[in-house]
């Protein structure tokens, strides 16, 4: 792990960030490749070597992880938190995922998740239903990375086909990571 030690999580002096206001279109062999990545970080329950070498810089900030390829020139950044739980019996082991360039949001995991619900601040509900992993609708996606930027909590329900699990996560992770995405120089407005 790779650490600012200079960038502390939640201060920002005197900038606001935004989110990237141009998604591109589609999703293609990219999308898949990073959504798989994030499945087998979410089933390890923590980095799994082959996706943390991949990452040309890496950030933490409370269980909260920011990452930036710069591969073929264009950034690929993405932020990650992990969360686990059992439930009745029923072990859990989820990452939400938030790729930044491509406008996407997923919840991948075990067991896999057959409908996830995000509730981000006040907002009004988004959910997905997909098999393998659960990608959220792209233009749902768009609006909710920017609800994550000024939200303090994200509430996540997770239904697989045996149990029902519930999260809250807070936000300030995903800020400090977005800011520090910014002091990369990636995504600057």
């Amino acid at each position: 792990m790779v650490r600012n030690e200079s960038f502390q999580a939640g201060h920002y002096p005197g900038r606001a960030f935004e989110t990237p206001t141009h998604f591109p279109a589609g999703g293609g062999r990219l999308r898949q490749n990073r959504l798989w990545g994030f499945l087998a970080f979410a089933l390890a329950g923590q980095f799994v070597a082959g996706t943390a070498a991949a990452a040309s810089q890496k950030y933490q900030s409370g269980d909260w992880i920011t990452e930036c390829e710069t591969e073929g020139g264009a950034p690929d950044c993405s932020l990650m938190v992990p969360f686990s739980k059992t439930e009745n019996g029923q072990k859990g082991a989820f990452a939400l995922a938030v790729m930044v360039a491509t406008g996407d949001i997923a919840i991948v995991g075990q067991p896999v998740p057959v409908r996830a619900v995000l509730r981000i601040g006040n907002n009004p509900p988004i959910e997905c239903r997909e098999t393998q992993y659960c990608l959220f609708p792209r233009e749902q996606s768009i609006a909710a990375i920017g609800q994550i930027s000024s939200a303090s909590v994200v509430l996540v329900d997770v239904l697989t086909a045996k149990a029902s699990f519930k999260f809250s996560l807070t936000t300030r992770g995903y800020q400090a990571g977005l800011a520090q995405v910014r002091a990369w120089g990636y995504f600057a407005h």
